[in-house]
């Protein structure tokens, strides 16, 4: 345990490499590198109550403070070709072949992870956070708390879980897949209040609609009154568009070259040409229409016009602006 967290903390590697290192550090190690493999199922076993024990010091000795916890998914993948209920080979983030697996990570307000939770890669971003939500608060014995995520938890079925358990939000909203009329109170200039030459900001109350599921399956409609607030900056923009740059370069070529793409190879660029259609067995794109795709310019301003813009969406109403873009600050 002391190499595995000693290495972990100072030189990050494989569990071989990290064996292979052991002479480095003044403790005497001695045992071997099957040993260290045959120890991780155990420290495995005891992980959920190593985790609280852990969490409970850091909240004496450092006053962890958990008004706000953090949330965000990622996935990481094994080199190895065996895949299992938990480990399956699905689209990664890094874009690599292996099996790989979600994880869920709460921090705190400062940065500290409180705990993690996994899940089988097939499960979708938004699904992971109400189960992960519940245990922590009620293993943790938290009180009420904010939970800040980025807009791939921003679902009907987040936010009133979240504030059913009278807890808060403040989440990313997405404002490329909002209706017409949010888009609308986006790209209207009044309201917004300029802070230097590079960065302007508005916010309203807003009774929002949101979907949510029953415990029939069926979806029902809820309102949620919350705070928007909205943001510009130019720096933002900018980012956008190199992006977007690469999106473009492929739309341009799967224009050019359709034979060298399929559905799933289309992925991003597909948006941006017009007449794109695949064959619903095979996925590839159908011969009567290749010489008819051309660029979509329409949908490129439409897109354009949303550069630099980004939205946040709070149960806390009574916060500032200001306070409210504090908190989304490890988003």
């Amino acid at each position: 345990m002391k190499l595995l967290v000693y290495s972990r903390l100072l030189y990050p590697a494989f569990k071989k490499k990290t064996y292979e290192n052991k002479d480095t550090f003044f403790e005497k190690f001695n045992f071997s590198l099957d040993d260290i493999y045959r120890c991780l199922s155990f420290f495995n076993k005891h992980s959920d109550a190593l985790q609280l024990w852990l969490h409970e010091r850091v909240k004496s000795q450092y006053n962890r403070n958990t008004d706000l916890v953090y949330y965000d998914v990622t996935n990481y993948y094994f080199e190895i070709d065996e895949q299992d209920d938990l480990r399956r080979k699905e689209v990664s983030k890094e874009h690599r072949p292996d099996p790989i697996v979600q994880m869920g990570l709460f921090i705190d307000s400062d940065g500290l992870p409180i705990t993690y939770k996994l899940f089988p890669v097939n499960n979708p971003d938004k699904t992971t956070l109400i189960s992960a939500l519940g245990k922590i608060q009620r293993d943790y014995s938290l009180g009420r708390i904010i939970v800040v995520a980025d807009k791939g938890l921003t679902t009907g079925n987040n936010i009133w879980y979240i504030l059913s358990a009278k807890n808060g939000y403040v989440l990313s909203y997405s404002v490329r897949g909002s209706d017409k009329e949010f888009k609308d109170y986006v790209l209207n200039d009044t309201g917004y209040i300029n802070k230097g030459e590079d960065f302007k900001i508005k916010s309203r109350l807003y009774p929002r609609e949101i979907q949510v599921t029953a415990a029939n399956g069926k979806k029902i409609k809820k309102t949620v009154h919350e705070k928007q607030v909205i943001f510009y900056s130019p720096k933002y923009a900018e980012k956008a568009k190199q992006d977007r740059a690469a999106v473009l370069a492929k739309a341009n070529d799967l224009i050019k070259n359709p034979s060298k793409y399929n559905k799933p190879t289309t992925y991003g660029a597909a948006k941006y040409v017009k007449n794109l259609t695949f064959d619903a067995n095979t996925g590839e794109i159908l011969d009567s229409v290749r010489q008819h795709l051309s660029f979509d310019e329409e949908k490129l301003r439409e897109e354009e016009k949303l550069d630099g813009y980004y939205a946040i969406v709070t149960s806390e109403y009574k916060e500032s602006d200001k306070k409210i873009l504090g908190k989304t600050k490890k988003v």
